[in-house]
This record gives structure tokens, C-alpha cells and sequence, in this order.
């Protein structure tokens, strides 16, 4: 039996489990629970306290406006998956289900060729029987002419 499972993780918060068993591949992506902390707008605006000798404000913004940029592409990216996931579980559950139906199908026609073959196996036999007959009917039938040859030849002489 071959079983291979590799394990690669996606953007964010998914993994991706590919599981190959024999000549079957089972595809499995799956969200981890995990609760964004900031939105977007909290980085946005997000009030430092200032200090002496603190951080060039320039620079902290120039910095968030680039974390944000990421974020927005990054919750973009998580909502694509979702509905690639959404997708992707739907045509899960329609292929087993049709999976199961060509199963029951499957097992139907097996049960119709079993009793066709018990059928047939009958038929033979009885087709064997009727050959065996059929021999020694083939077998009296000589009989049956070679004793009315003898009798003709008998009944010839007593003339």
C-alpha cells in the first residue's frame, strides 16, 4: 500500500495537506483559527506617545504606510482563499457523493453479474446433462441398427 502525506503552508493562516493513497489524492486546505489583532485602520491611526529622542515621525509613518500595504494585500489574499477553500469544499463533498453513487451503482451491476453467472452456471449444467443424454442415445441408437440389421439378415437366410 503507498501512502505519502506531504504538509505545505499557505499564505497566512492556511495550511495545504496533500494526502496520496494508492491511486487516490486527497487535497485538504484548512484555515487555522487565528484572530487577526489589528485591522487596518488600527495601524492607520495608531497615536505614538513622543519621547525624547524618539523616532523620526517621517519614518514611522513612511514604515505603517508600507506594514499597511502589505496588510491590505494579505487580507486580500485571505479573502481569495476563503473562497477558493468555499469552492474547493464544495466540489469535495459533490465528487463524494458521487463517488458514493457510482459505489452503489457499482455494487447493483455486481450483484446482476453474480446472479447472471449463478444463472449460467445452471444453464451449463443442464446443457452437460442434455450432452450426456444425447451420448447414449447416440449409443442405443447404434445398438438399435445393428440389431435390426441382424434381424434383417436373419429373416433374409429364413427365406
Amino acid at each position: 500500500m503507498f501512502l505519502n502525506i506531504d504538509l505545505y503552508f499557505l499564505m497566512g493562516a492556511y495550511f495545504l495537506l496533500i494526502i496520496v493513497l494508492e491511486k487516490d489524492v486527497i487535497i485538504i486546505i484548512k484555515k487555522e483559527s487565528y484572530m487577526k489583532k489589528l485591522s487596518v485602520n488600527q495601524i492607520q491611526n495608531k497615536k505614538f506617545n513622543i519621547a525624547y529622542k524618539g523616532y523620526k515621525i517621517e519614518e514611522v509613518n513612511d514604515f505603517l504606510d508600507e506594514i499597511i500595504k502589505d496588510y491590505v494585500v494579505l487580507e486580500n489574499q485571505i479573502a481569495s482563499l476563503n473562497e477558493q477553500l468555499d469552492l474547493a469544499n464544495q466540489k469535495l463533498t459533490k465528487l463524494s457523493a458521487d463517488k458514493q453513487k457510482v459505489e452503489n451503482e457499482l455494487e447493483q451491476y455486481a450483484k446482476k453479474n453474480w446472479k447472471l453467472v449463478k444463472d449460467n452456471l445452471n444453464d451449463i449444467d443442464l446443457i452437460k446433462r442434455i450432452a450426456r443424454i444425447e451420448k447414449n442415445l447416440v449409443g442405443y441408437e447404434e445398438k438399435l441398427n445393428k440389431i435390426d440389421e441382424i434381424y434383417k439378415l436373419l429373416i433374409s437366410k429364413s427365406r
